[in-house]
């Protein structure tokens, strides 16, 4: 059985192996060095701050996370929940996983008083199955992602 919970300061080694199998799985990140401190102080960060944070658990196995956080919308007096990543284990995709982490950051979103949330497939793994996805969990496609690589 998958167990959901925040992230604790204990898990931050199993996370930045996971975001390591993340990292080489994704056509926009595989290219570029991993930087395991940078996740360690992202992790810390949501801790320390009461961001959200959800971890799937395979018994004692983080084989999922999402992250996020609250930020003001430039040059308008709305806040926005963004999140800053979602990942499932390959071998742990069957659509589930991922549905509840969603749908725990919406609730998360709610009672902190924010009405709007943004997210993205910046990483490009399985990028169109992702946007069906939100789509079918009532996310409304704004934008698009884009990127140039100058050296």
């Amino acid at each position: 059985m998958i167990l959901y919970r925040s992230i604790e300061k204990d898990d931050i080694g199993q996370i930045v192996r996971l975001l390591l199998v993340m990292h080489a799985e994704s056509p926009a990140y595989a290219e570029y060095d991993p930087d395991p401190n940078f996740v360690m102080t992202i992790c810390n960060h949501i801790i320390e701050n009461d961001q959200f944070s959800t971890v799937a658990c395979d018994g004692s196995n983080i084989i999922g996370i999402m992250l996020g956080h609250i930020a003001n919308l430039p040059f308008v007096t709305k806040r926005c929940s963004n999140e800053i990543v979602l990942y499932v284990r390959p071998d742990y995709r069957d659509g589930k996983i991922g549905v509840k982490m969603i749908r725990q950051f919406e609730a998360w979103t709610i009672a902190q008083g924010v009405d709007l949330i943004a997210t993205g497939v910046s990483a490009d793994i399985s990028a169109d199955k992702v946007d069906r996805l939100y789509v079918a969990l009532g996310f409304v496609a704004s934008g698009s992602n884009f990127h140039k690589h100058l050296n």
